[in-house]
């Protein structure tokens, strides 16, 4: 049986071959990602300077890791889960017809996305006309002191969508407060305390140290890299990634969504049957309805 490091490894190398043949340098070695990782926070950190951002502060641009070495707009959406929230934070059972889509890749470890989603996720959200879609996957394992806390958060996530899909938005908004720093992680147990305060019930996130859904969020991440993701967070808006305004980072998103829907108001789109460039792993049920068959130990 395939154990939770043994699988975070596997994805790693695909996450390298695909970068690599991408022609993208490659980032083998754990030294060598570490390096990437902390290149990528000294150049956030000119930005946002010491420690985390205030809420009404100006965000570093996205990519953190790897560090972004194409133009990524010419970039197709990438794969992989896909939680589609409710401006209460519920999972959608399915994404309304018509909706301008805005799917938001991020890594549980990555502390720009922990910043993006502090700022943005509730007014994402509460945009009429639009459904804000979330991708979780496990770039930054390495970044942990045990390696393997992206992964395990990630799939904590998804066990949260299958059993209380009413409390991913509050178990996301837990797992970005109480975020590790690089070199360091949070315990299965300590990830069932996080889902505690969120409201998801005991029976749930007594399975978090199973690890479901790690190989979900192993396929998820190969997806997601061997269709062009390069840096997270990483947001498509109906298919076409949003690139922020130099200087102004993400504080055109919200603007730009809401120019998008009330453009498609205007146009009469309403009568079609919905964009027809939203990424193919964005399903009308449920993401996260196939239940792993193998659990996986670290």
């Amino acid at each position: 049986m395939t154990t939770l490091h043994e699988l975070i490894h596997e994805s790693a190398s695909s996450q390298e071959r695909a970068l690599s043949g991408m022609g993208r340098p490659s980032l083998h070695g754990r030294a060598k990602r570490k390096r990437a990782a902390r290149q990528a926070r000294i150049a956030a950190g000119a930005t946002m300077g010491a420690g985390a951002l205030a809420v009404g502060g100006a965000l570093a641009v996205p990519a953190i890791w790897p560090q972004n070495t194409i133009a990524i707009a010419t970039l197709a959406p990438a794969g992989g889960s896909s939680l589609p929230l409710a401006a209460d934070g519920s999972l959608l059972s399915a994404i309304p017809a018509n909706d301008v889509v805005v799917d938001v890749y991020l890594d549980p470890m990555c502390p720009i996305c922990s910043q993006f989603s502090t700022k943005y996720d509730a007014k994402l959200r509460e945009i009429d006309g639009a459904t804000v879609v979330y991708h979780p996957v496990s770039i930054l394992d390495s970044a942990s002191s045990d390696g393997s806390y992206s992964t395990r958060a990630a799939s904590a996530i998804d066990e949260v969508a299958a059993g209380a899909p009413d409390r991913v938005g509050a178990f996301l908004n837990h797992l970005w407060a109480n975020q590790p720093a690089e070199g360091s992680t949070l315990t299965d147990d300590q990830l069932v305390s996080l889902a505690t305060a969120a409201g998801v019930p005991s029976d749930v996130s007594a399975l978090f140290a199973q690890h479901r859904y790690a190989n979900a969020v192993a396929k998820a991440t190969r997806d997601a890299t061997a269709a062009g993701l390069v840096g997270v967070p990483t947001i498509y808006i109906d298919g076409t990634v949003f690139n922020p305004t130099a200087g102004r980072a993400w504080d055109d998103l919200v603007p730009r969504i809401r120019a998008d829907v009330a453009d498609r108001q205007v146009m009469g789109l309403s009568q079609l049957s919905g964009p027809t460039n939203v990424p193919a792993s964005v399903s009308a049920t449920a993401p996260v309805s196939d239940a792993p068959s193998a659990r996986h130990t670290p």
